[in-house]
């Protein structure tokens, strides 16, 4: 089978989703034809070099995962600044009830749990409004949401033990 289609690194996916969305959407192209090659018809056209099949796959995938993209994209950034909002509230009543104030001396377990609160809520609003799902659950969006989430989820948590524990 051709060398050119082959499994997305994760990380890298993640690093092109943010920085540049062409060449995420080319590896989304390699990663699905490669995730479909034990379709037998599939291979067959592939092999065939059926150049005018193999385009309006590749295009499709390419129209698929861009679709999928900015799903991923808007339920990333619509859970940030609903959290963030939240977040703008508890701080401002906690200022106004007395709680915080700018001149006292930072409590560093409860930055830590302020921090890693925001850092699990944001993952897990944008993960609750996933609409992502496709009959695998392999195609490299879906992954790369799934990495995502762990990224930012797994910091939180740690910051929430920690500032927990102090």
């Amino acid at each position: 089978m051709d060398e050119k289609y082959r499994r997305a690194n994760m990380l890298l996916a993640v690093l092109l989703f943010f920085t540049n969305r062409k060449k995420y959407l080319e590896l989304a192209v390699t990663h699905a034809v490669a995730l479909n090659f034990d379709n037998h018809a599939l291979i067959e056209k592939f092999e065939e070099g059926d150049q005018d099949f193999i385009n309006k796959t590749e295009e499709r995938i390419r129209h698929d995962s861009t679709e999928m993209s900015k799903v991923v994209d808007i339920s990333l950034w619509i859970s940030f600044f609903y959290i963030l909002l939240v977040s703008i509230i508890a701080f401002s009543v906690a200022y106004i009830s007395g709680s915080i104030n700018f001149s006292l001396p930072l409590e560093y377990s409860k930055v830590s749990i302020f921090i890693g609160t925001i850092l699990v809520a944001w993952p897990t609003l944008m993960e609750l409004g996933g609409k992502l799902q496709t009959w695998g659950g392999e195609s490299l969006p879906e992954l790369t949401h799934k990495v995502i989430f762990k990224i930012l989820f797994i910091p939180g948590a740690c910051l929430l033990l920690i500032g927990a524990a102090l």
